[in-house]
């Protein structure tokens, strides 16, 4: 009897697995969720832009790595009182299409610069960045100085981590990240993420309710998994990026917050088991002194994603920055 119960048990997984492997494509295509903002063409593919709220200075909000617009639900409605807000979806993830390669930073910024240009929506901006989207919000004020007018950076990447964090440990938690993402990307078409339970988000569950189905349904999806593979497999190219510019001394002349979090969790993968916690807590201090009017917040109570652990912290931050813009 054991024996058949085992049968049946890997008839079952197998029957499933078959099962992921040739329905996942037409079920990417029929089971959808509206976007809760616009789709505009930028370059010759739609992105996804969710405008909220009245006034000025406009707010932006850049996502991290895996991480599209869903992740500033706690905070976005709560600005929007205060002033106009935008989150949207870089090329590839939510319900933006995949844009051009290679997936640069400044490729990123030159994106989003036409996308709010394309959507009427002037600046100056509050650009606010979170994880890998510090560094995007960064390269966006050097390119655009009179287009930025604060910067909110959200346990932000370090351009410098290569100077801080030893070659050998860097190289392994990047070429695992690597690793983890292209599985996703090779694995996604057949729906191997979706029957084993393996979002490219870390913190869904942390969602409200209400938007965990279309977030677990926008994670899964192929073009997801590749816009993270291509982001990191451009991120070298992206650092160099901002050496055109020179030094520090040529961001303009604006407020900057640097957000940190305190507490070892929701880091990408590895990097708290690969022995970086201690390296990025120090590389989130030298962050906030390489800006004239830098500002660190320990934000005591949160992991990597403060606008989910902390999002009154993130929200007063944002408000007392289009106060002080304002006046």
């Amino acid at each position: 009897m054991k024996k058949i119960r085992m049968g049946i048990v890997t008839v079952s997984f197998v029957l499933a697995s078959i099962i992921a492997f040739i329905t996942p494509a037409s079920a990417e295509q029929t089971y959808t969720y509206p976007p809760p903002g616009k789709l505009i063409d930028v370059e010759g593919h739609l992105m996804h832009i969710y405008c909220t709220g009245k006034g000025s200075p406009v707010v932006i909000l850049e996502a991290g790595l895996s991480s599209y617009s869903l992740d500033w639900s706690l905070i976005q409605p709560e600005v929007s009182k205060t002033t106009m807000v935008c989150s949207y979806d870089r090329s590839g993830y939510g319900w933006s299409e995949p844009g051009k390669e290679p997936r640069t930073a400044q490729q990123v910024v030159k994106e989003l610069h036409e996308l709010l240009t394309q959507d009427g929506i002037k600046g100056p901006y509050i650009l606010v960045g979170q994880s890998l989207g510090g560094i995007f919000v960064q390269l966006f004020t050097l390119t655009y100085p009179s287009d930025a007018a604060g910067m909110i950076l959200v346990d932000s990447v370090n351009r410098d981590m290569d100077k801080k964090i030893p070659k050998n440990k860097l190289d392994k938690f990047e070429g695992n990240l690597k690793f983890y993402a292209y599985m996703g990307k090779a694995g996604a078409p057949f729906g191997i993420p979706r029957l084993f339970h393996m979002p490219s988000s870390i913190i869904i569950y942390k969602l409200p309710a209400a938007l965990q189905p279309e977030a677990y349904w926008l994670t899964y999806r192929t073009k997801t998994y590749a816009a993270i593979y291509d982001e990191l497999d451009a991120l070298h190219e992206s650092e160099a990026e901002f050496d055109k510019f020179g030094t520090i001394d040529k961001f303009p002349d604006i407020p900057v917050v640097v957000l940190s979090g305190a507490v070892p969790k929701d880091y990408p993968p590895f990097l708290v088991s690969g022995g970086l916690f201690g390296y990025w807590k120090e590389l989130q201090t030298d962050l906030a002194k390489t800006f004239p009017h830098g500002k660190q917040i320990i934000a005591e109570k949160s992991g990597h994603f403060i606008q989910i652990d902390q999002p009154d912290l993130v929200i007063n931050t944002i408000d007392q920055m289009v106060e002080s813009v304002r006046h």
